[in-house]
C-alpha cells in the first residue's frame, strides 16, 4: 500500500507543548531575489520522533511576508 501525503499527518510543532526541536539539516540557496531555506526539523512527543522538511521562500523585498510550505 502506497502512503499518500493524506495518509501522513505529523502534529504542528508550533501548536504542540512540551517538544524538542532540533535543526539537523540546514542549506541555504541565493537566487536573484529570492532566498530559499531548506531544513529538517526533529520533535519529539511522548516516545514519538517526527521528522518534517520544512521549506521556507522568501523574497527580499518583501521580508516580512514569509511563504512557509512543508513539503
Amino acid at each position: 500500500m502506497r502512503l499518500s501525503k493524506k495518509h501522513l499527518k505529523f502534529p504542528s510543532p508550533f501548536r504542540t507543548l512540551n517538544l524538542l526541536v532540533i535543526i539537523k539539516d540546514f542549506t541555504e540557496f541565493i537566487s536573484k531575489n529570492r532566498t530559499i531555506v531548506r531544513f529538517f526539523v526533529c520533535y519529539q512527543e511522548a516516545d514519538i520522533i517526527y521528522t518534517m522538511k520544512i521549506k521556507i521562500i522568501s523574497e527580499f523585498k518583501q521580508a516580512h511576508n514569509l511563504n512557509y510550505r512543508s513539503v
